[in-house]
């Protein structure tokens, strides 16, 4: 009877830790509510919060989540890193251009090299301006995250 009772515990927690666990990456969401009508769009990027040595890119795509949805979001990335001391997030200045595109649902993943566009370790967080048209509407930005070398 008690080894039942404790399998009848365990098997529930187990469960919901499999549903939890499962949900491995580090997310924002931007919200849009101007004249396109109201959008959200999450970002994505493909660790938990950190990267370890060895980790070659940080894997990101953007979303739209939620009833409503722009069609045709441009959108540009860019690196940000947080100054350890004042704790304010500066631009690196690593060109990704060739990352730039537009989507309707999801953007395609992009790999950002980590070797070639983050500057050393310490605390990142991605962002991406977002376009409707020609007009800038916004910038979303991701949760932060850490590199390790």
């Amino acid at each position: 009877m008690k080894r039942f009772k404790k399998l009848f515990l365990i098997i529930p927690l187990l469960v919901v830790g499999l549903f939890t666990v499962s949900s491995n990456k580090v997310s924002a969401t931007w919200h849009y509510g101007g004249s396109y009508g109201p959008c959200e769009v999450e970002f994505w990027v493909d660790a938990y919060n950190y990267y370890q040595p060895g980790a070659q890119t940080v894997d990101v795509f953007l979303k739209q989540v939620g009833t409503m949805s722009c069609k045709d979001i441009g959108f540009q990335y860019a690196i940000e890193k947080q100054d350890p001391l004042t704790t304010e997030w500066k631009p690196t200045w690593a060109r990704l251009d060739y990352l730039n595109g537009e989507f309707s649902y999801q953007s395609p993943t992009r790999g950002i090299n980590i070797d070639e566009h983050f500057s050393g370790p310490g605390k990142y967080r991605m962002e991406a301006g977002l376009y409707l048209g020609s007009e800038r509407v916004g910038t979303a930005y991701s949760g932060e995250f850490q590199i390790h070398y």
